[in-house]
């Protein structure tokens, strides 16, 4: 099961619920604010508090996000996961995490509209890109482009070299991301609504366009 699926079964587990109960926008709110919370802070407790029910994909959905954002950092910044040291790995994992926890979202209105649920939400991109690449760019230029050039064909050398760039990517990286800030606010909507199957969905774009959206990448086409 994808992270985005699993954001759907909470999602609509718990609005299916509220709506049964008659309840109010603000509730509505809070609720999608609790399933995003758990996202991208591992808060659970407010999700618990809202559905009584500790649900174990609940907890993993956070993981699963920093997973994704450790990926991103290395392919935003050319580093190959697999040539870093096993403590360099747990490093970007645990950057991935202080990036995640520095994302900016705000539930604006969850709006019943028939049998549908429009979600708008406004989110503050980070700028944590734009204040890491000029060290990264004039780190490679000055020490790895000749050292990647001479290494062409040699696998084993190339492993090596790809091994120390993503070890001093990481410092740059560490040492600016208490920097990390925000670009302007954009409002973002999409729609939960019914399949052919009738089951309440929404497409995996929307969600990986919000993913996109809060840090700064292009958006999924």
């Amino acid at each position: 099961m994808t992270k985005c699926r699993k954001v759907f079964c909470l999602l609509l587990a718990c609005l299916l619920l509220l709506s049964g109960c008659g309840s109010s926008t603000q509730a509505y709110n809070a609720y999608v604010q609790a399933v995003l919370d758990c996202t991208y802070k591992g808060e659970i407790e407010p999700y618990h508090s809202m559905t009584e029910v500790y649900d174990k994909e609940a907890d993993g959905l956070y993981r699963q996000e920093t997973t994704y954002i450790t990926e991103l950092i290395c392919h935003q910044m050319s580093v190959k996961y697999d040539c870093l040291s096993v403590n360099n790995q747990r490093a970007y994992r645990k950057l991935a995490e202080k990036l995640q926890h520095k994302l900016s979202y705000k539930v604006e209105s969850v709006v019943e509209i028939g049998d549908a649920y429009q979600v708008t939400i406004t989110v503050e991109p980070t700028d944590f890109w734009d204040i890491c690449i000029d060290d990264v760019e004039q780190l490679y230029k000055a020490e790895f482009s000749e050292r990647f050039g001479r290494a062409e064909g040699q696998e084993e050398k190339l492993r090596v070299i790809e091994g120390v760039w993503g070890a001093r990517v990481l410092e740059i990286l560490n040492s600016h991301i208490d920097e990390a800030g925000y670009q302007e606010p954009v409002t973002m909507q999409f729609t939960i609504r019914t399949d052919e199957q009738g089951i309440y969905n929404v497409r995996s774009k929307d969600w990986l366009d919000l993913d996109d959206r809060m840090l700064d990448i292009a958006v999924n086409n």
